[in-house]
């Protein structure tokens, strides 16, 4: 027996199952994989995803068979690591860096609701005033929403309620500050402010899933 057999050995047999990169690769005919083959994700599965006796560097370097890019890497590292943690510490870090995405969808809000009344011949920082007066208010309305359902309520039926009733509460306040704001003809200011809704869900679910992914590499 040689002297690699006789290591792998005794790791297999202390159920650790640690196997060196190069013993990977050199017995990844015989393994099961999932995905392309460049990691061997029955190996992590089944035996280093819950043991703690290793890194995420070290996990990484066993279950890897080559041939992956530097990016790769890094997204299955960061995959390892927020398997291996708590899953409200990564909820947890990913909303801390909410704020920061609010702070860049603000802007472009903005400048679609300047686009929208370009013949109002009204200044930037006019709709960028509005932006923030109506997410100031939003976020009042679903804050307190979420206090109450969340220590209040236990009935989801009744958590449902009072979430849609927040919803309307929301778009019926923006819709009457569309009127009060641009003054134009109800229904043309409806056809617009739905028209900016559909916008806006666009961009806060592009820039959701964008904060999601740096939050996931910055993890």
């Amino acid at each position: 027996m040689s002297y690699e057999d006789a290591i792998e050995y005794y790791l297999i047999q202390s159920d650790t199952v640690f196997i060196p990169k190069e013993r990977s690769k050199k017995k990844q005919e015989d393994m099961s994989f999932m995905g392309d083959g460049k990691f061997n994700w029955d190996l992590y599965d089944h035996k280093l995803k819950d043991n703690d006796d290793f890194s995420e560097t070290q996990v990484l370097d066993s279950i890897y068979l080559g041939g992956a890019s530097n990016i790769e890497l890094l997204i299955v590292k960061q995959k390892i690591k927020i398997e291996r943690t708590e899953t409200e510490y990564f909820i947890g870090f990913a909303f801390k860096n909410l704020p920061f995405m609010m702070f860049i969808l603000l802007p472009m809000f903005a400048l679609f609701l300047k686009l929208f009344y370009l013949r109002r011949n009204a200044l930037y920082i006019k709709h960028l005033i509005h932006a923030l007066h109506l997410h100031s208010f939003a976020y009042l309305i679903y804050g307190i929403t979420l206090l109450i359902s969340f220590y209040y309520i236990e009935s989801d039926s009744l958590s449902s309620w009072v979430n849609f009733f927040s919803f309307i509460t929301v778009s019926t306040y923006a819709y009457v500050s569309f009127l009060k704001v641009y003054k134009q003809h109800w229904f043309k200011t409806l056809v617009k402010f739905n028209l900016q809704g559909l916008v806006y869900s666009f961009l806060l679910v592009l820039f959701f899933t964008f904060e999601m992914a740096v939050s996931f590499l910055l993890f």
